[in-house]
């Protein structure tokens, strides 16, 4: 639904912030990642829940574990779909973006 999107866009929104901070304390990034984390959760988590998803600093890949064999479609504000994966036999995914996310976009 829009609203679990919506806390999905914040999440990602508070995690680029913290990991362009050089000042940020292991507790901040950790809340970050737990953040982004809950917020996939809410939206896959009747599908596929994910875990330990991050966008690359260069902005053009997404990285994760997801259950093995799980297709994984990463989109953007407007439902797009920037790039595709499926994890691997140990539930790892590295998803290659159409167009690299660099300026703080929602995914």
């Amino acid at each position: 639904n829009q609203a679990d999107k919506d806390a999905l866009d914040k999440a990602l929104e508070a995690g680029k912030q913290v990991t362009a901070n050089p000042a940020a304390t292991q507790a901040e990034v950790n809340n970050a990642k737990k953040a982004i984390e809950d917020a996939l959760n809410r939206i896959n988590g009747k599908s596929v829940a994910l875990s330990g998803v991050e966008v690359a600093d260069n902005g053009t890949t997404v990285t994760g574990k997801a259950a093995p064999g799980a297709e994984v479609v990463v989109a953007d504000k407007d439902g797009n779909v920037l790039g595709k994966a499926t994890a691997d036999k140990d539930g790892n995914f590295e998803v290659k973006l159409s167009t690299p996310q660099t300026n703080g976009e929602k995914l």
